[in-house]
């Protein structure tokens, strides 16, 4: 019992030096990992003995900091819905895919309800952006001179309000599979089995994405939509989130095609980094479409034996 109050003692300590550590430079780097002690504390002890300690070391850090400790245990309780959730999923001993949506939808959910939160407090994101900016004159200025001029930056900005449903997806996607993949070796070297997922080679969208991959471009191309409009919403927001979708789906076909001939991984990998590079991610989701659309891997892997 001891070890057990040890470890979430451990684990819920970590969290709060993460959390202590975003004041700082190093809070670039460190917020990354803020839901992997968070995640494994919650596995490794019940829920009451969590509880416990979570309760206790969040109001040491709001006692000690005041205000300060107030936004950060905010902060931390974000972080927490996406735990309880995955968490939950590891001691029920569900699939590791199940386990990683449910820290997904925690995300998302967690976001959405923030952002409710600041509307109801009145706080316009757009606004704050752009105090936030012009609290800065150098930044400003550096911006300013990039865009062109002060209009312009007003309009990137409110492009960026647009894209917030992307951002909180992609965030919610890259935190919670970074979390599984680094808390699963942790409690797997603790004694606690937690499945992986499925290799990236055998990774399959739905088909119905293509479809409606189809029908977003097609408006993209064809349509002529008023911005600002919740039709222009939809459309910069689905647009990258499915090229993306598909462009993963193509390294995964790469993936799948260096291990049935035994080719090196380079080139797969290369993929995936070279991914953010203009035009190469729309190149691979349409390899991503044709691998979804049509069953090439069948193929392939039939003609194998008469190389």
């Amino acid at each position: 019992m001891s070890s057990e109050w040890g470890k979430t003692l451990l684990w819920t300590g970590m969290h709060i030096l993460l959390l202590l550590s975003l004041v700082t430079p190093l809070g670039f780097v460190t917020t990354h990992f803020l839901l992997i002690p968070l995640l494994v504390a919650f596995v490794v002890s019940d829920v009451r003995k969590f509880a416990i300690v979570y309760a206790a070391m969040i109001g040491l850090l709001m006692l000690v900091l005041g205000g300060a400790g107030l936004l950060l245990a905010l902060f931390s309780l974000f972080y927490l819905v996406p735990a309880a959730l995955m968490g939950r999923q590891y001691r029920k001993g569900a699939s590791p895919g199940v386990a990683v949506i449910s820290g997904i939808l925690g995300v998302i959910g967690a976001a959405l309800l923030a952002l409710v939160v600041f509307y109801a407090a009145g706080f316009n994101i757009a606004d704050g952006f752009k105090a936030y900016l012009r609290s800065d004159a150098g930044t400003l200025e550096l911006m300013t001179q990039i865009l062109g001029s002060e209009e312009e930056l007003d309009l990137t900005i409110k492009l960026m309000v647009d894209m917030i449903p992307m951002m909180i997806i992609t965030f919610a996607v890259y935190t919670t599979l970074l979390a599984h993949w680094l808390g699963r070796k942790i409690l797997t070297r603790g004694g606690i089995e937690v499945g992986r997922l499925k290799p990236m080679k055998e990774w399959r969208l739905p088909r119905s994405l293509v479809f409606l991959y189809l029908i977003v471009l097609i408006l993209e191309l064809f349509v002529s939509v008023e911005p600002g409009s919740t039709l222009s919403v939809i459309l910069i927001n689905a647009s990258p989130l499915l090229t993306y979708a598909f462009a993963f789906q193509a390294a995964g076909f790469l993936f799948f095609l260096a291990d049935l001939r035994g080719w090196n991984r380079a080139l797969p990998i290369a993929s995936i980094v070279l991914m953010p590079v203009p035009g190469l991610a729309q190149l691979f989701a349409w390899l991503g479409v044709l691998d979804v659309s049509f069953p090439i891997r069948e193929r392939i892997a039939e003609k194998r034996p008469q190389d």
